[in-house]
């Protein structure tokens, strides 16, 4: 009998000792979601270091500008603009990856329908 409730006590102990490890590098580490979304925010709606070359090329065959010379032709009033999520301040495009200016444009721009 002995032996069992040693066996379960190695076992809840080392279930104990696992979880406080795991816990405390994570605290260490500061792996918070809400500085992972402060670090994302503070990156400019300009910033391209994570687009591919291909994506770099669409986006320039697409003649996209980050200020619509049109201001009746914005990426916000076309229908392929993908708006910013919760947090964040940038926007997207179904033709090409990457952030975009919600006050942006480009040559395929297509008005929102009513």
């Amino acid at each position: 009998m002995t032996s069992n409730f040693n066996r379960r006590q190695f076992f809840r102990q080392s279930l104990y000792s696992s979880v406080s490890f795991v816990s405390a590098a994570w605290w260490i580490t500061g792996c918070s979601p809400s500085e992972k979304k402060k670090e994302y925010q503070l990156k400019s709606c300009q910033d391209l270091s994570e687009v591919s070359e291909v994506e770099l090329a669409k986006r320039k065959q697409f003649a996209y500008e980050t200020r619509a010379s049109d201001p009746l032709k914005k990426c916000m009033d076309c229908k392929l603009f993908l708006p910013p999520r919760l947090d964040e301040s940038c926007g997207g495009c179904s033709l090409f990856k990457g952030p975009v200016e919600a006050e942006g444009s480009c040559t395929y721009w297509a008005p929102l329908e009513a």
